[in-house]
């Protein structure tokens, strides 16, 4: 999977922002979504809450790694929403409360956020 992530390349498209911004005129706003935090990314879109538990537990070492690769790859999308013409950045993120108790919140969400 750190395979996959390393290797997936972002590509600027300034343009179609620009065309949707355009056709909306004055009613609305074109916001730039991004991903969400590397623990959700992992969770609900490439674990699941079974694997996630397993590996949180049973590999740690490679499952901190894995976070900190999304994390270096997500670090390179917000730098392309950062020079756009977009005003505003959504970055979506809905963790369950049940698997990600406090203590997890707290070592892996907070220092993203």
């Amino acid at each position: 999977m750190a395979y996959i992530v390393e290797n997936t390349e972002f590509y600027p498209n300034y343009e179609a922002f620009l065309n949707a911004e355009k056709d909306l005129g004055d009613d609305g706003v074109i916001t730039a979504i991004v991903e969400g935090s590397p623990l959700k990314k992992l969770l609900p879109e490439l674990m699941g809450y079974e694997r996630f538990s397993r590996d949180f537990y049973r590999n740690p070492k490679e499952f901190e790694n894995l976070l900190r690769v999304i994390e270096k790859k997500e670090d390179e999308l917000y730098h392309i929403v950062v020079g756009s013409p977009a005003e505003i950045m959504w970055c979506p993120d809905n963790i369950n409360g049940i698997v990600i108790g406090p203590k997890i919140f707290e070592k892996y969400l907070i220092p993203f956020l």
